[in-house]
């Protein structure tokens, strides 16, 4: 029996002997499997956060290129609302040196040779018109009719100046009840706006003919003494 026994327990540390090598291998196995898992997963992360960071800039770079782009979409339509202005004012400026018989103008433009010669003779009448209006600036009406026919019926080209015509021509000829008749109209004014549109001075019209009215009535109540 006590044979048995010793036998018995050689085997079980033979075996034991055999068996912790080979978990020992396992283990090891193991941990080296989770540590290149834990190195892949760092390197993944590594990748994902210049990812990020990628995209970051690529969303700051497309705000700043919004904006530019918004900017020079406000410079665009200031530069159109210009070049507007100008052709506009141009065509005004010709069309007067016609109606009055400014033919030096008016044969610079025609005399053009080609487009290109055409648009810097334009410039020059431009300058022209430029001048022109610097040399008239004031805020009273020069009588050119551009702002004619009111839809309100109002004689714009006179009553807007009415003021210096009761200074600069016989008052009386101002007062006659047909003139106080046209002079009247202007409370019948829309406030549309046509007449200072229309205007090559850039005037507030509407507001320049309640001043002349309101000077007009102080005229007739004798407040206002004229010759």
């Amino acid at each position: 029996m006590i044979k048995f026994k010793q036998v018995f327990l050689a085997s079980v540390l033979a075996s034991s002997m055999v068996v912790t090598p080979v978990f020992a291998d396992d283990v090891s196995n193991l941990q080296n499997s989770k540590n290149a898992a834990q190195s892949e997963v760092n390197s993944l992360q590594s990748e994902l956060q210049t990812l990020i960071e990628k995209m970051s800039k690529l969303e700051d770079d497309l705000v700043s290129t919004g904006q530019q782009i918004t900017q020079a979409q406000d410079d665009l339509t200031v530069a159109k609302e210009k070049e507007h202005q100008q052709y506009e004012d141009m065509k005004k400026r010709i069309k007067y040196m016609y109606e009055e018989g400014n033919s030096t103008a008016i044969e610079t433009l025609i005399s053009a040779e080609n487009f290109s010669d055409l648009l810097n003779k334009a410039e020059y009448v431009q300058n022209v018109h430029s001048y022109d209006r610097k040399q008239l600036q004031g805020d009273f009406c020069r009588g050119c009719g551009y702002c004619m026919p009111c839809p309100a019926g109002i004689e714009i080209n006179n009553c807007a100046r009415m003021s210096l015509l009761l200074r600069r021509s016989p008052s009386e000829l101002q007062l006659t009840p047909e003139v106080q008749a046209k002079m009247m109209k202007i409370e019948d004014c829309m406030h549309c706006g046509h007449c200072r549109s229309m205007c090559p001075y850039h005037l507030d019209t509407p507001a320049l003919l309640a001043k002349n009215l309101e000077d007009y009535k102080n005229v007739l109540s004798g407040k206002v003494k004229v010759c």
